[in-house]
Parts: C-alpha cells; sequence; structure tokens
C-alpha cells in the first residue's frame, strides 16, 4: 500500500472515488473516463499531478496526450505559504472553474502553512502548489 503521507507519483487512481454525475447517469466509482476519447475505462493515468482529469492507456501512449509526472512540473513553490498564499489557494480550491487539487482517494485538499493536505485521509500531503495558484494570478476578473 503506498505511504500516503507523502506526495504520489502518476500511475492512476485507486478507482474508489465517489461516483460522478455526468448528464443522466453516474460514472461508477471503480471507473474513469478519459478526457481524450470519453471512453469509460477501468484504469486511467492523471494527466496532472494531484488532478482529478485522467487519460485512458491507449491515448496516454500518444505522444500529445502523455500525462505529465510530479518531477516534470515547474514552477512549482513549496511550503512553508504566507496567511494571504494559503488564502489564495483554497479559494482555487473552492473555485468553479479550475481542477481541484485531490488525494488518492478523489477528496478535495485545502491549503495551510505547510502544504495541501486532505481533511479526510489522515496524513495525506502535497508539500508544494503551483506558484499562479499562490499570487492570485489565476483569478477571472
Amino acid at each position: 500500500m503506498p505511504d500516503k503521507s507523502k506526495s504520489q507519483p502518476q500511475n492512476g487512481d485507486s478507482g474508489r472515488r465517489p461516483p460522478i454525475k455526468v448528464a443522466t447517469f453516474e460514472i461508477p466509482s471503480d471507473r474513469f473516463v478519459c478526457y481524450i476519447c470519453r471512453a469509460m475505462v477501468l484504469n486511467a493515468l492523471r494527466v496532472l499531478p494531484h488532478m482529478a482529469a485522467y487519460v485512458c492507456h491507449d491515448c496516454a501512449a500518444k505522444p500529445d496526450y502523455q500525462p505529465i509526472r510530479e518531477s516534470e512540473v515547474d514552477k512549482k513553490s513549496y511550503a512553508p505559504w504566507s496567511d494571504q498564499e494559503v488564502s489564495s489557494v483554497n479559494a482555487y480550491q473552492l473555485s468553479d472553474f479550475f481542477l481541484p487539487f485531490v488525494c488518492n482517494y478523489e477528496h478535495h485538499l485545502m491549503a495551510n502553512k505547510d502544504g495541501l493536505v486532505c481533511p479526510e485521509c489522515i496524513g495525506f500531503k502535497v508539500p508544494w502548489a503551483y506558484s499562479w495558484m499562490l499570487d492570485g494570478t489565476w483569478q477571472t476578473t
């Protein structure tokens, strides 16, 4: 079982997410929908680290749709963060326009001075956020 206390590599989800309502049906909690081909699949990879957007293995094999690994992300800002930065990240997490950071079980993370933590999974923490999340430039005007 993976260590939930550390930021996880990008390798797909456990599938134990709550069902997601799409149009008039729900996606079962053990399935994923590929954002490229829209296929419902049993296994998928996260497109971006710690965000709930997935690509199936067939689409991920194509060069244009390969997921971005956590080690490939640039412009990361590591905690500790100021009160203003924590406020900006939490506002981002609650936004209706952007994909929030999530844990391995799809729970939305909340920011504190030490990073993004899962309020439901004890010990799960992501020690970084994208720099633009911290400075508020993500906000629409």
